[in-house]
């Protein structure tokens, strides 16, 4: 597509990522990512460049790690994931990238218009 192609929960390999962005390619950050065993995602994660990168939850799949959950267990005791932790995707990923969180905020809404072209707000 002209504006580019997302790839959801992108789990593949740091080095394929240069060759996705020449075709267009963005990479969505997801919480589950933020599971400290997952360091091959985060790996590839510092290797995006930051004008590639969006971020979100896959909620209801794809659980965060403990202690991320922001909201309570559900009704029968199992685990919730929601929209609403998107702030840990936020937090997490601007930790990894060793950015102040508003910047990151500002980078992540700029490349949603522009893959987008809708205003996220």
């Amino acid at each position: 597509p002209r504006t580019g192609f997302l790839l959801h929960a992108y789990s593949g390999a740091a080095e394929q990522i240069p060759a996705l962005v020449e075709q267009g390619a963005y990479f969505s950050f997801n919480t589950s990512h933020l599971d400290p065993r997952k360091t091959r995602q985060r790996a590839a994660f510092q290797a995006v460049p930051l004008d590639r990168l969006l971020v979100e939850t896959d909620a209801p799949a794809m659980l965060p790690p403990e202690p991320t959950h922001l909201l309570p267990l559900a009704p029968d005791g199992s685990q919730l994931n929601h929209p609403a932790n998107l702030a840990a995707a936020y937090a997490g990923l601007a930790h990894l990238r060793q950015l102040a969180l508003p910047d990151m905020e500002s980078q992540i809404a700029e490349n949603f218009v522009r893959l987008f072209g809708i205003d996220p707000i």
